[in-house]
């Protein structure tokens, strides 16, 4: 045996006396034991191959227990218990740590293909990626991060609080951009129209950074034949903080558009008002019924003609109903009034609103339905 489990060496034999037999069976016997040492050991002109356990001093950073004879100060140590370094002329440069991750001292450079499974976090220096990329964990940057060829492919979360800048391609599933952690990952805006309903609750949807109200008033209704029944006025439209009044019920004259709703508004602008049914004042003359008054969205009902009825205006255009038609030497009615428009713009939007859309005014006598009222909300995710 010619090392022991500490890897000292002994001969097999005893020590030789002066004046005594040497036997050849023992001189041959240390010598072979002495081959098989030499046989064991490392080569310095790299012809061996371990062929067990390499076994290292532990070392230091400025004196590595794995170094090179041209740098000393090059190479890995132990840091500290499954940990180990590795030191570029005595520097830290960086530390294989005994959970697996790396701490980097300096900045890293992928020239090929890098494949993330979990997080990666550059807190400092920024990141420059000049090969492709795929990262199917959470991308965390707060310095700079700069994708010059190749592309990123992200099929992750990407959280980017420094600079982002790229002169490649880059695949995503979605982002994540600003101060929002709730936003939904690469969604464009959505809409919402709310058409009826009182004493509704709006719910805003995750991630939504900033909102665009767009609502009317509901109309009025158009007036009967000589204006005998008038019609009834346009209910009012609710969200959240402001309303949008709704638009005058007519006579013989048409009914003036709403105006003048609750709350701070972006944007307001009073309702048209319906148009005046014709005065039949002169023999064989038939009176027609106003049109009632456009609304923001449309959908005015005609004035009636020979005794027809006023035409109904469209559900949610928040425009007035037509006035009813007169026959022969029988003024037509007036045409509902338009409820009020008004736009609004909620930054940092509540989680729930409530609601009310106005209902359309009953026309009188023939005379037609003003429209309901309606309210968008455009979505906007940051």
């Amino acid at each position: 045996m010619p090392r022991n489990a500490t890897g000292s060496y002994s001969l097999p034999s005893s020590a030789f006396a002066p004046n005594t037999l040497i036997q050849s069976a023992l001189v041959n016997a240390n010598f072979s034991d002495i081959a098989t040492a030499i046989t064991q050991s490392m080569a310095t002109t790299g012809v061996s191959t371990m062929t067990g356990p390499f076994k290292a001093a532990a070392g230091s950073v400025s004196a590595p227990g794995i170094g090179f004879g041209s740098s000393p100060t090059t190479g890995f140590w132990l840091n500290g218990a499954n940990q180990i370094g590795w030191a570029a002329a005595g520097v830290q440069g960086a530390l294989f740590n005994s959970n697996l991750s790396v701490t980097w001292a300096g900045a890293a450079t992928w020239v090929g293909a890098g494949s993330f499974g979990g997080a990666l976090t550059v807190s400092a220096g920024g990141a420059a990626i000049t090969g492709n990329s795929a990262i199917t964990g959470t991308l965390g940057v707060s310095s700079a991060l700069t994708v010059s060829s190749g592309g990123a492919a992200i099929s992750g979360n990407s959280v980017v609080t420094g600079t982002l800048t790229s002169t490649g391609l880059n695949t995503a599933s979605g982002y994540k951009v600003g101060s929002n952690p709730t936003a939904t990952p690469g969604k464009g805006p959505t809409v919402q129209v709310l058409l009826s309903g009182a004493s509704q609750t709006y719910t805003t949807p995750a991630g939504v950074a900033w909102v665009r109200i767009r609502m009317c008033g509901a109309g009025g209704g158009g007036a009967s034949l000589n204006g005998s029944t008038g019609g009834a006025a346009g209910g009012l439209t609710n969200f959240g903080p402001v309303d949008a009044a709704g638009g005058g019920g007519s006579s013989t004259t048409g009914g003036t558009g709403g105006g003048s709703g609750a709350g701070s508004a972006t944007w307001r602008q009073n309702g048209n008002s319906g148009g005046s049914g014709d005065n039949a004042n002169s023999a064989n003359v038939l009176g027609t019924g106003g049109t009632g008054g456009a609304g923001a969205f449309g959908g005015a009902g005609a004035g009636g003609y020979n005794g027809a009825g006023g035409g109904v205006a469209v559900t949610g255009s928040g425009a007035g109903g037509g006035g009813a038609g007169g026959g022969v030497n029988q003024s037509g009615g007036g045409g509902g009034g338009a409820g009020e428009y008004l736009e609004l713009i909620i930054q940092s939007p509540a989680a729930t609103y409530g609601y009310t859309i106005g209902a359309g005014g009953a026309g009188g006598g023939g005379g037609g339905a003003g429209g309901s009222g309606r309210v968008i909300v455009e979505e906007y995710y940051s």
